[in-house]
């Protein structure tokens, strides 16, 4: 069973309903592009009964089983029937029109009873057709894959994600050493010289932003994004989208909560925007040094040269900083 879809319609929407509006100069307001974007409006004429099916069909949506296999599915946004996938559906409006009598009500009065038994407000003008303006944008800066689509790895992080905003970031390590620098004149020729120096180092933030995410697929039903909290400050344990293991460090996530526009029998369908910000790290490797890679090596001051260090001193023992599989985030809560 799968939870948050859009409620099942009498009137559904389907590709033989997008009747395209044609004029001597095309409606809408035509089409502008860029280097960057791109924007395209297309209006055509529906059946008003088809109003809220059209609505889903045209901006797509995504929703989660609640039991095994436990998968998010997504029904991507209608791309443009001329310029192709990389311009997709991002917002539509409706106007009505043609007035319609039903025979339900004294004289045949264009109404009709609200099917949601809204408070206070109980019915709604009834209308023939419907003027339906939709408007895309792109090209877009992720993959909207579906589900069957055949060009989709199976991992979340490979579609709906957008890769990466990047931001380099120089930091100095400061480190002490009395072996760094030699006097080699004056009364301390031949002795070491104490000192503190600094180790430059080249960290990269790459940050990850997950659109679309259902509610139900990364809470627990106490309302916490465990999986998400589990990778918080932890490195990961195995290469994750072309990085080695160990030289993602997940920082502090933001979770921006957003509704799909639609009617769900199980109640409004939420989603969120999720950013995760990935400090990357991966300095000089020691000649001998082939145990690790990233964030739990620790300098050698006098080569500049990076080794692995643990918490008792064996090979196999604790890291300085925990590992994880970062591929769990992109997986149900609940599985």
């Amino acid at each position: 069973m799968a939870l948050f879809k859009p409620r099942d319609e009498e009137d559904v929407f389907a590709e033989d309903d997008w009747k395209e509006s044609i004029a001597t100069y095309q409606p809408g307001g035509g089409e502008t592009f860029s280097n960057d974007n791109g924007e395209c409006t297309v209006q055509c004429y529906i059946d008003a009964d088809k109003i809220r099916s059209a609505k889903s069909f045209v901006l797509g949506y995504s929703y989660a089983d609640d039991a095994s296999p436990w998968e998010l599915h997504r029904i991507p946004p209608a791309d443009h029937p001329f310029y192709g996938p990389q311009f997709r559906a991002t917002s539509v409006s409706f106007q009505r029109f043609s007035p319609l009598g039903n025979s339900a009500n004294t004289n045949r009065e264009p109404y009709e009873e609200s099917p949601f038994g809204s408070d206070g407000i109980t019915k709604y003008g009834k209308y023939q057709k419907a003027l339906m303006t939709v408007r895309f944008s792109g090209p877009m800066p992720y993959y909207l894959y579906g589900d069957d689509n055949e060009e989709w790895s199976g991992f979340e992080y490979d579609r709906y994600c957008t890769k990466f905003d990047v931001e380099p970031n120089l930091e100095v390590l400061m480190a002490d050493t009395d072996r760094f620098m030699t006097f080699v004149e004056g009364p301390l020729n031949g002795a070491t010289v104490p000192s503190t120096i600094g180790m430059y180092l080249t960290k990269t933030t790459f940050v990850l932003t997950w659109h679309e995410v259902p509610e139900s697929f990364i809470f627990d039903s106490d309302g916490v994004p465990q999986k998400i909290i589990d990778c918080i400050g932890k490195v990961n344990s195995t290469d994750f989208m072309g990085f080695p293991a160990g030289t993602l460090l997940l920082q502090s996530p933001k979770l921006q909560r957003k509704c799909f526009p639609f009617y769900s029998d199980d109640g409004r369908a939420f989603h969120y925007t999720v950013t995760l910000p990935f400090l990357h790290f991966d300095p000089d490797l020691g000649v001998t040094a082939t145990l690790a890679r990233g964030h739990n090596l620790f300098p050698y001051s006098i080569d500049g040269k990076w080794y692995l260090a643990t918490r008792d001193g064996t090979v196999l023992g604790p890291r300085y900083i925990f590992e994880i599989d970062f591929a769990t985030m992109f997986t149900h809560v609940s599985s």
